[in-house]
């Protein structure tokens, strides 16, 4: 029976999750058009993609070091839940 249970926990966070990557992911298209339609120029969209990204993977290097470094793994998906 647990382990019915387990499967049927991982199939609904699996589906769960699909959803929220879908959204997120769709999203992430009409930033630029959105951005525009209020008067941000093609310079300032990049500008904005660009730092984004570069300040998301800066803070995943660091935590990633970070989380190596002091063998912490559970410490840290913890805080940054």
């Amino acid at each position: 029976m647990k382990n019915r249970s387990a499967l049927h926990f991982v199939l609904i966070i699996g589906i769960a999750n699909f959803f929220a990557d879908f959204t997120y992911e769709g999203a992430r298209g009409i930033v630029g058009p959105f951005l525009g339609s209020l008067g941000a120029s093609a310079m300032i969209v990049g500008f904005d993609d660009g730092l984004g990204g570069v300040l998301s993977y800066g803070v995943r290097s660091l935590s990633g070091y970070f989380v190596m470094s002091r063998k912490k793994y559970n410490n840290l998906t913890v805080v940054s839940i």
